[in-house]
């Protein structure tokens, strides 16, 4: 498959990052992948092809014409920030660098994905924000990396599964509030023990509390759109996008 002459396999992060910072996340389109992965599945773990995975990531790295092969992650649902190209060890949840032309992704299919640059464009972070990470404070720890600029980033939210389709139950709803106790605002009863979570305002809390305030988001929900993402909640056996980030050289 793999021809897309419409060019979508990647939506461009709309954010006021420098021109010289690409940014973005790709789409279902445009793969090799075979249903239920079709068709730019981009995750080794998820059952599909391991040659077809292959094939499409280097279809995507030519597309975007990538300045090297992206920082492709373990990602564990933990809160572990790693320096890109810095640790063999690639079990972590986001990685940060201040180096062009080093790639920095994260993988999801319902999860939020958080770019985060410097105004002056010279440090960027991809982070991969569930519940989970949320809760052991992934998006502080990743913040840290960028340590005094905090009122100078600029953050991209990318799409994700937004919160009428976002049912979750007392255990999440709790370890939120254990987080922040404000997150409460952020979920609206559905049934007894269960609720509707806002990942997006719980990441936006996050970050304002950090004083973080240039946030621009995609608005597009990866459950509603089955033509244009993978969802995990929609349809546990898919594929992965990916959200990457990189300093041109």
């Amino acid at each position: 498959m793999a021809e897309d002459p419409e060019n979508r396999s990647w939506i461009e992060a709309q954010w006021d990052a420098p021109p010289w910072i690409r940014a973005g996340i790709s789409t279902r389109h445009g793969g090799y992948s075979q249903p239920p992965y079709d068709s730019l599945n981009l995750a080794y773990h998820v059952g599909d092809k391991p040659e077809t995975v292959t094939l499409n990531r280097r279809y995507l790295k030519d597309l975007l014409d990538l300045p090297g092969e992206p920082l492709w992650l373990n990602q564990i649902h933990g809160n572990r920030i790693i320096e890109a190209g810095s640790s063999d060890n690639l079990d972590a949840d986001g990685s940060f660098t201040d180096k062009p032309g080093l790639v920095c992704v994260i993988m999801a299919a319902d999860c939020l994905p958080l770019l985060i640059c410097d105004n002056s464009g010279t440090k960027i972070a991809a982070v991969h924000v569930g519940w989970r990470g949320y809760c052991a404070g992934i998006i502080t720890m990743a913040l840290e990396a960028f340590r005094p600029k905090f009122q100078e980033l600029i953050v991209w939210i990318g799409p994700h599964i937004r919160q009428n389709n976002y049912e979750v139950g007392d255990d999440v709803y709790y370890s939120c509030i254990n987080r922040h106790k404000e997150a409460g605002k952020y979920f609206t009863s559905s049934r007894k023990g269960h609720w509707y979570a806002n990942l997006e305002m719980l990441a936006r809390h996050e970050l304002n509390f950090n004083d973080v305030n240039k946030i621009f988001s995609a608005n597009q929900c990866t459950f509603d759109d089955e033509s244009e993402f993978f969802s995990y909640r929609r349809q546990m056996l898919t594929g992965r996008m990916a959200s990457m980030i990189w300093i041109e050289k």
